[in-house]
């Protein structure tokens, strides 16, 4: 709503500004400008007052399936849901030489807004040389509307 009055009062001011202002006619296009803009940054999708940070699972991760180090990588990362409970699945897979144990995924979630939830983790006792596993989080969190992929902690 606050959207709505800031782009009205800017587009009544670029109005005013261009037919009856004769003086200070550049500062009531400029504050007029602003109020628009802000206006409409505001104004996100028609409902939502807020939009999700560039990394939010709505969007292709850009960093998915790059080296983690350690030739570490994870991809394939989504929402399910069953029995009414939602989770995340993905992979990661071992490029390396050595096995690896006791690693465990964490991922951070998000509300609706993109607002920080809290942090969810996934052990994976084992992998080895070469191998991928899946491993599935769920979300503690009912309001969680996006995540990301933080890291992989190693022992």
């Amino acid at each position: 709503m606050m959207g709505f009055v800031l782009s009205g009062l800017g587009v009544a001011g670029l109005i005013y500004g261009l037919w009856r202002v004769r003086r200070q006619r550049a500062e009531v296009l400029l504050s007029s400008l602003v109020l628009l803009v802000i206006g409409y940054t505001l104004v996100v999708d028609g409902a939502h007052t807020a939009q999700l940070p560039s990394f939010a699972q709505n969007a292709p991760n850009p960093n998915e399936g790059r080296a983690l180090g350690g030739g570490l990588r994870y991809f394939g990362l989504e929402w399910k849901e069953a029995n009414g409970q939602r989770f995340v699945v993905g992979k990661i897979e071992n490029a390396a030489n050595q096995p690896f144990d006791r690693l465990e995924v964490v991922l951070e979630f998000f509300d609706v807004a993109g607002n920080p939830l809290g942090i969810a983790t996934a052990p994976l006792p084992r992998l080895e040389a070469k191998q991928t596993a899946e491993f599935r989080i769920p979300s503690p969190f009912p309001n969680a509307h996006s995540f990301r992929f933080l890291r992989v902690n190693l022992p």
